[in-house]
């Protein structure tokens, strides 16, 4: 890491200014916080490799065209087992430190997803791509999208394209009604020391935040981040104004049955062949991006 960088105990009491002074309303927040520690920290945490298995097959069933565009790619956590299952993946993230820490065998560019770097302009009488890729959204991904301007933009370009979206992501349906706030312990992953981690949890106001606190004998680095909330309700009347529909709802890639009551969900929307969208083109929903 360059001394350019939020820092990693680079003070001589052991804290780390940069992080603490990090804007996390940008979009690249999240992956400037944790790209040193995130493989170590959650490699596993959320899909152990039974899981990645299943994932594998869960997209590649619903991935005609053999192309996946995973937003949010990071370190390729999941990108790598989509590829080596033969698929072409191409990885966004806002994050450079994270993109570096993906292989080159992911086609790499840096973009907030928010304003993806798609230039085609469509219409709605314009003729549908023959082989549109899947768009992959994981774990609580969609929950960087700082907006819900910067949704809409996201649902438009998929929409533009007339492809399909992956998401998985919290069921925030179940969250309490008041806000809570949880703090806990746990071993460092990968050395001697302690992770403290505190939680706020604000679903009626579409909030998440919250802090690690990483103790070591090298000193203590403090990594905030902050999430906004989207529920599946709101998902749906987002993605229907932009002619997406939800076609599938699971709670897992084992493509169980989705409850109310589930903590988590994977969604899959579609083209609406019936539907009207507001807009098919994401010209109006968002400037050329042209940082590839």
């Amino acid at each position: 890491m360059g001394s350019d960088e939020p820092g990693r105990h680079d003070t001589a009491d052991g804290r780390s200014p940069g992080l603490e002074q990090l804007d996390l309303t940008r979009p690249d927040a999240y992956g400037q916080a944790f790209d040193d520690v995130y493989d170590d920290w959650y490699g596993s945490h959320r899909t152990p490799d039974d899981g990645l298995d299943a994932m594998v097959r869960f997209v590649s069933v619903r991935c005609p065209s053999g192309v996946v565009v995973e937003l949010g790619v990071g370190s390729g956590r999941l990108a790598v087992p989509l590829h080596r299952a033969g698929l072409r993946v191409i990885g966004i993230d806002a994050s450079q430190p994270m993109l570096s820490r993906c292989p080159p065998s992911i086609v790499r560019v840096a973009a907030d997803m928010a304003r993806l770097p798609i230039r085609a302009r469509c219409s709605s009488g314009g003729p549908a791509p023959t082989e549109p890729p899947t768009f992959l959204c994981g774990f609580n991904t969609l929950f960087n999208v700082g907006s819900s301007d910067g949704l809409d933009r996201l649902l438009a370009t998929v929409a533009c394209v007339r492809a399909t979206l992956i998401v998985e992501m919290l069921n925030i349906e179940v969250l309490p009604a008041e806000p809570i706030r949880s703090t806990d312990v746990a071993p460092f992953p990968t050395e001697g020391g302690i992770v403290v981690s505190a939680t706020s949890a604000d679903a009626p106001n579409r909030r998440l935040a919250g802090r690690h606190l990483e103790i070591t004998d090298r000193g203590v680095v403090s990594r905030p981040w902050l999430l906004r909330l989207v529920g599946h309700h709101e998902l749906d009347d987002r993605a229907g104004r932009h002619g997406l529909r939800a076609v599938e709802r699971y709670r897992s890639w084992n493509t169980d049955p989705f409850t109310e009551t589930d903590p988590s969900s994977i969604s899959v929307f579609a083209p609406d062949p019936l539907g009207s969208p507001e807009s098919a083109d994401p010209g109006d929903h968002q400037p050329d991006a042209r940082n590839r």
